[in-house]
């Protein structure tokens, strides 16, 4: 795993987009996209405040995520920077 000198905002994470798509399954593949979750910010407190919301991601998983996201250039590399709730879940092949 490359070591990039970014960290995200509590609540977010850094995403490499892969380049191959293809293997999406979704009903609507133009609002779905698959990458390399990069970095991790730090849990965000629920509105209850008595607990942290804790991302369901861990660095080197390959995630899809809705595209509709700020992206960042870090080292001449582009990324995306998502929030928790951006994430649709975790890609296993």
């Amino acid at each position: 795993m490359v070591k990039i000198g970014f960290t995200p905002s509590a609540g977010y994470i850094l995403v490499k987009e892969l380049e191959d798509n293809s293997e999406i399954i979704t009903a609507n593949t133009q609002n779905s996209n698959r990458g390399k979750v990069m970095a991790i910010g730090r849990d965000i407190p629920h509105i209850s405040g008595e607990h942290f919301i804790k991302p369901s991601v861990n660095v080197g998983d390959t995630i899809i995520f809705r595209p509709h996201t700020d992206k960042v250039n870090i080292d001449n590399e582009e990324y995306f920077i998502i929030p928790f709730d951006n994430i649709r879940g975790v890609y296993e092949k």
